[in-house]
């Protein structure tokens, strides 16, 4: 089966390559254990660009007791890690402990325990263009789910995104892949915790500082917008996690949104800000964006997110269906499994490829479809020479079938038909350029 670089079709400015595999090597490296162990504690993070998050929190010095009775404390978490070191830090009067505020919102509820910053905290090097990277801060949160059941190993896989968010930066592109981020995660008792990491985000204690925590396995969907004339709140769909408004520069929960998407403010130390420091890191986080930028500016690539932007953007099911060929020896039927989750695996040995898939029935099926309902999981997949995708429909005795479907690159960057797409999409970039 040839590697494939899954591709979210509304991702337009979907962090580099080069830099989710940083991530993901930065976060593997940290683990002096065997593989198997190794992805039960740690996981990488998904991908998208997005938006942040807003709430007070008062600050206790020792271990809180919100902790004593229903939490680790944040330096226990790092133990469970096996990361002494941190945990000493969590300990040290460098660290801030919070009351372990919890939000909830969608099928989990969310608190953010403790933060801790400076050099040298961690026994887990963090590298980047080949220097390592010691001056971090870390976050520890607290993920349940709202019915009360316990989250198991099996949430580890979870794609839960851990993301800090800037006061006055747009959340697209100031986010966690490019602060040299990463996350470490573990089950206790029913909870899943979660260590997120990056650069030092002290220096910018004199602004808002969020932590974003979405359900999302990729970055969460983000608006940027103005404020209308009358300072009314704009009203935006349900599949949008944040809001930044470029007025305020401040991020904002989106109300409408139907699933996790908690928002926090970090109770940083104003008495480390640092101006000159803070707008070192911008630079240096700008740097990154535009060199990853140009690094995986393919112009095949480029072509086939736009033609699949373009068949999409309406009457996708439709589109894909005449625009495709359906590999018909891949179909498959499958139930979700006992959490809602469905598993469908396909390898076709005629084109060399095939394609993993785990999604849950909720965010596949929305507002209660009917039978012979037919839905696209808004992925795709590519290789150096096709691209595909799949379709799935809903039965009548609550199982779903899976049709896979290909298509030649050289059909979408060759043909009269493929570049129709291509600058339909382009136009659609072009007005939304001129309303924002």
């Amino acid at each position: 089966m040839k590697d494939e670089k899954i591709i979210d079709a509304y991702d337009a400015i979907a962090p580099g390559e080069h830099s989710r595999e940083r991530v993901k090597k930065n976060i593997l490296e940290r683990a002096d254990c065997p593989p198997k162990e190794r992805s039960r504690k740690i996981s990488w993070l998904p991908k998208t660009a997005v938006a942040a998050l807003a709430i007070a929190f008062v600050l206790m010095g020792g271990v809180t007791a919100y902790a004593m009775w229903r939490y680790l404390s944040p330096a226990q978490v790092a133990k469970q890690m096996e990361d002494e070191k941190l945990a000493d830090a969590f300990e040290s009067d460098k660290a801030v402990l919070t009351d372990g505020e919890k939000q909830q919102f969608g099928e989990y509820s969310v608190s953010l325990l403790g933060l801790v910053s400076g050099e040298d905290l961690s026994v887990y090097e963090v590298e980047a263009n080949g220097e390592i990277q010691k001056d971090r801060t870390y976050c520890v949160v607290a993920i349940e789910k709202a019915d009360g059941s316990a989250m198991t190993d099996d949430d580890l896989d979870h794609n839960f995104l851990v993301s800090p968010f800037i006061q006055g930066k747009d959340p697209r592109k100031v986010n966690i892949f490019y602060m040299g981020g990463g996350a470490i995660s573990d089950v206790k008792d029913g909870v899943f915790y979660r260590i997120m990491d990056c650069d030092n985000l002290s220096a910018f204690a004199d602004r808002t500082v969020y932590l974003s925590v979405s359900d999302a396995a990729v970055l969460p969907k983000t608006k940027a917008l103005r404020q209308t004339e009358d300072g009314q709140e704009v009203n935006v769909g349900e599949d949008v996690s944040y809001i930044y408004d470029k007025t305020t520069g401040e991020v904002k929960r989106n109300v409408n949104y139907k699933g996790l998407n908690a928002l926090f403010t970090l109770p940083l130390d104003r008495n480390l800000a640092d101006s000159q420091r803070a707008e070192k890191l911008l630079k240096k986080w700008k740097k990154q964006a535009e060199e990853e930028t140009e690094e995986d500016n393919d112009p095949v690539d480029d072509k086939i997110v736009k033609y699949m932007r373009g068949i999409t953007v309406e009457n996708d099911v439709e589109n894909i269906k005449s625009e495709f060929t359906l590999i018909e020896n891949c179909v498959l039927t499958k139930k979700p499994d006992k959490d809602g989750a469905l598993h469908f695996t396909w390898d076709s040995k005629e084109l060399g490829t095939g394609c993993g898939t785990n999604i849950e029935m909720e965010n596949l099926f929305m507002d209660d479809p009917e039978p012979g309902t037919t839905v696209w999981n808004r992925c795709y997949g590519s290789d150096d020479e096709i691209v595909t995708t799949e379709l799935y429909q809903l039965n009548e005795d609550g199982s779903v079938t899976m049709f896979p479907y290909y298509k030649k690159i050289s059909e979408i960057t060759e043909s009269a038909s493929g570049q129709k797409w291509i600058e339909k999409t382009e136009q659609l970039f072009s007005d939304l350029e001129r309303k924002q």
